[in-house]
């Protein structure tokens, strides 16, 4: 086996210290069911993306669709949900109840707590990212596989970009036409991107078979990641306030 060696990097923290920071966060708003409480996860994953140093433009970006989710949440669980608290109704029909919009604010903060948590691993390289899962004990092609499955969704993104803006160029006001001609559009958008994705994801594979990938049951790297007394004091602290909210929440 070669012989691993520390690679100097800029980084200041650890990628396992991020990828224990975002597991603290996402558990947290998966389990708590309060939105008092989910507030305050918020305001920690929001201070913990600026310590970070997460991207959190791209994060906002993403939020704007939340506010029509919201809205369409609050009338589906209403109508649907427990008849607590009806606010407005049209005959037997509950169409906006305090549990609709209880419910819906719920499902909304988690969406984004967990996409605000995730942009702390962005300023990670997929490297170092690999590095750090495999020495985590997580087999090599399971996280070669995620974080190639992660930059392949920003590929396909670009993609589905570049495709509405050509169609727009040529003329297509989406924004004006009716609905069930706009779906046809996109679903001709849709089919090249899969197509060239598919693509993309087959020559990637020739790739790795004809540098050898999978040759050997055991990899060896020279890039090797060391966790500083820093690191090791916010995963413990992480995993203590997490640890203890839970409990505090249940019992």
């Amino acid at each position: 086996m070669a012989q691993a060696v520390l690679a100097k990097t800029e980084y200041a923290y650890d990628p396992r210290t991020r990828l224990t920071i975002v597991l603290c966060l996402s558990s947290l708003s998966v389990f708590i069911s309060d939105v008092r409480w989910l507030l305050g996860i918020f305001a920690a994953a929001f201070l913990l993306t600026l310590l970070f140093k997460g991207k959190i433009l791209f994060a906002v970006k993403q939020f704007k669709w939340l506010l029509p989710m919201f809205v369409m949440l609050c009338f589906a669980q209403s109508l649907f949900g427990a008849a607590e608290g009806v606010l407005l109704q049209l005959g037997s029909l509950k169409l906006l109840s305090i549990y609709g919009i209880r419910q819906a604010a719920l499902f909304s903060l988690r969406i984004v707590i967990v996409v605000l948590s995730a942009t702390i691993l962005l300023p990670e390289s997929s490297r170092r990212m690999i590095q750090a899962l495999s020495q985590m004990h997580c087999p090599y092609e399971l996280a070669f596989m995620v974080t190639t499955a992660v930059r392949f969704m920003s590929v396909i993104r670009e993609e589905f970009s570049n495709s509405l803006h050509a169609v727009q160029m040529r003329g297509a006001d989406l924004k004006h036409i009716p609905m069930d001609k706009r779906m046809k559009v996109y679903t001709y958008i849709l089919l090249p991107v899969m197509s060239s994705t598919l693509f993309r994801a087959r020559q990637l594979s020739i790739s790795l078979d004809l540098r050898g990938f999978r040759r050997s049951k055991e990899r060896s790297s020279y890039f090797r990641l060391k966790m500083s007394a820093k690191d090791w004091m916010i995963i413990i602290l992480a995993l203590a306030i997490t640890v203890a909210c839970l409990l505090i929440y249940f019992l």
